[in-house]
């Protein structure tokens, strides 16, 4: 029941934005001004947050950074399959690197195993965060935008609070500056702002969803097949000669597949939306849909293997 009471919500948000989609709610200037109110306010606030508020264990650091190095050979992977398949999409390149890790990976690994057997999630959580933040983000901003590296790109919402969120955490700043009221109110503000961009975004995917057009089901069919075949191949690599290494106490093998049976990237949708034509924001969508299903079904059938 865990997983079913993590996954609901966001199935009832995805089919409110399908129902929006029904009555015609949202006109398209409405529609991409709310995704502009994601990539350049609510999402920046959430990664501040998740800096400012993440946890460093320094002595089990090598595990975050293998974390880090999956991250990164997931990305390449989906960079080569583009090249070598000539596939169509280019949101494919970004489709296999970022998990739910905060939405449903962590707070069900929680329920199950309890927070006193949490080390492990948050060592591959902190790897995971700073791979999201530190190098997915900044190439999708640059990627989708076409802007390049400038003075504005550099001073974007997203690299700033990346760069203020990282400095307040990693120096442990964040309990002197909530020390006052007006800290504290900041601080909360911003988490509540940040709070706001899983559900929007998961009523702006339903809300482009297409899953009776056969046309966009079937490309969207292949891109979550591959997206799971390529995660869980490199993924059992990773587990069988890295994680299996470190002390079971740490139930590394049970967070991290925990972890990357989830949904993909709520932040690439986001940018799909805001960047490209409405087919790619249909089948990229449908995708995640269909990948976040069929990571439901594996994650039972793991849990009924332990």
């Amino acid at each position: 029941m865990s997983v079913f009471s993590q996954m609901l919500p966001l199935i009832f948000l995805i089919l409110l934005g399908l129902f929006l989609q029904r009555v015609r709610f949202f006109e398209e200037v409405s529609f991409k001004r709310l995704q502009s109110f994601l990539l350049k306010v609510t999402i920046p606030s959430l990664i501040f947050t998740a800096f400012v508020n993440m946890e460093f264990y320094w002595g089990q650091i090598l595990i975050s950074v293998g974390m880090f190095f999956f991250m990164s050979a997931l990305l390449l992977s989906g960079f080569i399959l583009y090249r070598l398949f000539s596939v169509k999409h280019d949101f494919f390149i970004f489709s296999f690197s970022a998990f739910g890790f905060g939405t449903i990976g962590l707070p069900v690994f929680l329920d199950l195993f309890g927070m006193e057997n949490s080390t492990g999630m948050v060592l591959l959580g902190v790897g995971h965060e700073l791979f999201i933040v530190a190098v997915l983000i900044p190439i999708l901003q640059l990627y989708y935008s076409k802007s390049g590296i400038t003075l504005q790109t550099l001073l974007s919402p997203t690299i700033l609070m990346v760069v203020f969120g990282a400095i307040i955490g990693l120096g442990n700043f964040g309990p002197a500056i909530a020390g006052n009221f007006i800290g504290a109110g900041l601080f909360d503000t911003i988490d509540r702002l940040g709070r706001l961009t899983l559900p929007i975004a998961m009523i702006l995917a339903g809300y482009r969803l297409t899953l009776g057009d056969k046309q966009y089901l079937k490309i969207s069919l292949l891109y979550a097949a591959a997206r799971l075949g390529v995660v869980l191949s490199l993924g059992i690599a990773f587990q069988t000669f890295f994680l299996s290494a470190f002390p079971p106490s740490l139930l590394l093998g049970h967070a991290f597949f925990t972890m990357t049976l989830q949904h993909g990237s709520i932040i690439l949708l986001v940018y799909v939306g805001q960047y490209r034509p409405l087919e790619d924001q249909a089948i990229v969508n449908n995708a995640f849909v269909l990948n976040m299903t069929a990571g439901l079904l594996l994650f039972f059938l793991y849990m009924l293997l332990l």
